[in-house]
């Protein structure tokens, strides 16, 4: 009652005092100070804010956000949870998943403070789906583990206590990877595994520089309990220097049980009676059924009825939320559904990708087919200014006065056309003497074939169109076989240059012969 007054006044003073309004820059100052975990601070500054003076919902969900989460932080009362579920509203809305993850976090922290473990791992669960950093996914992950704790799933336990400290050795720092190791000494002890609870309390042990002394009480009372049956004189030793930072129930009542096993009961009955005392939310049947015993064996028949009749209470709220099961059908079904999203998501990411690749390649083959189109139509206009100045060329030459410098300019137009403005052609004319020299076809390729009639076509138009027109030849191969005779080769030379025999050249004239006649 005393925390919540205080918080209310806190708020009244927040809300009708004096001071300046905040924008984003402030908040973003905040939360810097949160990230270098000056946590104190940071509620400070929150606890400045006006927040009838913020009017943008982005500020608003902001603001909100950093109160539960300053809140929490520092150990001071939760506000009411319709504060971080206007943040988390909001987020939802705008697509912010970096603040929908912390926004859903928080919400969780503050179920668990209601022991509404059934809500909480829900949020948690969607905090899960959005982490991204591992400091997000190790805070995450080590609340899993706590709920399933509580709730006696002790495997699940084990689970996220193992992803969490995965995610805290990445970070590489002392105080995440001790806390994580201690979660997993904790997970060791529900499973009875005492080896390896005592493994990872010595790990624990090696990392406690530089964990704040809020945090180190609990962490030495746990590599106390893991020592507890195997060597009790250590865990005494961590017992005491747990509680000499600050006194913790659960440090108590370990203590207590120490000094029962060593004999001293008025000792032991002390610190249960102690812990009895203290409001740090540990379960208080195991302290109450110790007093009980103590009470019964020193006849103090009054004080046990009261014990028992606690006792009694507790056990049966106890035993409701132990046989609450729902808390891990609610993960496995969580994880179902989040398993078949990411399914469904992946396939959709492949068929758009898909989608995207058919598209380009759609694109690409148009696009060749475009410069493979104007490459023809420039190749057409090559040969056809080649031809025109090879039959100007022809003409000239029966015009002996002056015609040599003009054939001359005709010949270096057309080897310039040929070696500058078509590549096809100029091949096709090294090919076209190739051949004229003595040259054969022994190591031509479909394309040298392609090139050789380009040119001859350009060069020798006429006589190209009266073969196609005459024969309909097919192939590259039949058109030169044609071109040769037309250039006035023998059957010889047909032979000699075409690595063929006569038989084949018989072959071959017969199959365009008989095209001619169909």
């Amino acid at each position: 009652m005393r925390n919540k007054f205080i918080f209310t006044i806190i708020t009244i003073l927040s809300v009708y005092g004096c001071g300046n309004g905040i924008n984003s820059h402030d908040m973003d100052v905040i939360d810097s100070l949160v990230c270098r975990e000056k946590y104190d601070s940071a509620y400070n500054e929150v606890m400045r804010i006006r927040p009838q003076k913020i009017r943008n919902p982005q500020d608003r969900a902001h603001y909100n956000l950093l109160l539960t989460q300053t809140s929490y932080l520092t150990g001071n009362l939760f506000p009411p949870d319709s504060i971080i579920d206007f943040s988390i509203d909001c987020y939802e809305r705008n697509g912010d998943k970096e603040k929908l993850c912390e926004s859903y976090y928080y919400k969780a922290m503050y179920l668990i403070s209601k022991e509404k473990y059934s809500q909480a791992i829900l949020f948690c669960k969607k905090a899960e789906n959005l982490a991204t950093s591992s400091y997000q996914q190790m805070k995450i992950a080590l609340s899993i583990a706590y709920i399933n704790e509580i709730c006696g799933n002790y495997d699940l336990q084990l689970q996220y206590a193992k992803k969490g400290l995965g995610y805290a050795l990445e970070t590489k720092k002392n105080d995440w990877i001790a806390s994580s190791y201690c979660r997993m000494s904790e997970a060791y002890q529900y499973q009875e595994e005492t080896d390896s609870a005592i493994v990872y309390a010595d790990k624990t042990a090696r990392y406690l520089t530089g964990v704040s002394q809020d945090e180190l009480p609990y962490l030495l009372n746990s590599i106390g309990y893991a020592y507890l049956d195997r060597d009790k004189q250590k865990a005494k030793a961590y017992f005491e220097k747990s509680l000499s930072y600050k006194p913790l129930a659960r440090t108590l009542e370990n203590l207590a049980y120490v000094y029962k096993k060593e004999g001293n009961e008025e000792k032991a009955y002390e610190l249960w009676k102690q812990a009895l005392l203290m409001e740090d939310h540990v379960p208080q049947d195991g302290i109450l059924y110790n007093i009980l015993q103590y009470n019964l064996t020193h006849h103090d028949i009054d004080g046990a009825y009261e014990q028992l009749h606690d006792i009694v209470s507790i056990k049966d709220s106890l035993n409701d939320v132990l046989k609450d099961r729902s808390i891990q059908r609610i993960q496995q079904e969580y994880d179902v559904r989040a398993t078949q999203d990411r399914h469904a998501q992946e396939i959709l990411r492949w068929l758009v990708a898909a989608l995207l690749l058919a598209v380009v390649v759609l694109l690409l083959l148009g696009y060749i087919k475009y410069k493979q189109y104007k490459a023809k139509i420039l190749l057409t206009e090559h040969q056809m200014l080649i031809n025109n100045y090879q039959h100007e060329i022809d003409r000239l030459k029966g015009h002996r006065e002056g015609a040599e410098r003009q054939i001359t300019e005709l010949n270096r137009k057309i080897h310039d056309l040929m070696e500058q403005g078509s590549p096809r052609l100029y091949k096709g004319k090294l090919l076209y003497d190739q051949i004229g020299e003595g040259g054969t076809t022994i190591t031509w390729t479909v394309d040298d074939y392609n090139c050789f009639i380009d040119f001859y076509k350009a060069s020798h138009f006429t006589s190209y169109e009266r073969i196609i027109k005459k024969y309909s030849p097919k192939t590259a191969h039949n058109i030169f076989f044609l071109i040769l005779y037309e250039m006035g080769m023998k059957d010889q030379d047909v032979r000699r240059i075409m690595s063929i025999t006569q038989e084949a050249i018989r072959s071959t004239r017969y199959r365009i012969n008989k095209h001619v006649n169909d």
